[in-house]
């Protein structure tokens, strides 16, 4: 960190963030491996039955109205 003296503000301190930089930069790296390399678990999806039972489809809808 490096620090200055005298001036209109006095004391004032600059942080060193070039340690910073390395770690986030280590961090995007392992967060852009890491996805691929995984695999999940499989998956039994549940599928279509086979007997062959079809169910009925809904006929149109009748509306009557009583007034002429």
């Amino acid at each position: 960190m490096g620090m200055q003296l005298g001036g209109k503000r006095g004391v004032t301190a600059d942080p060193n963030v070039v340690p910073l930089i390395d770690i986030l930069l280590v961090l995007l790296v392992i967060f852009m491996i890491i996805p691929h390399h995984q695999t999940g678990l499989d998956a039994r999806l549940p599928q279509p039955s086979t007997d062959g039972i079809v169910e009925p489809k809904p006929e149109g809808v009748i509306v009557v109205s009583g007034a002429r």
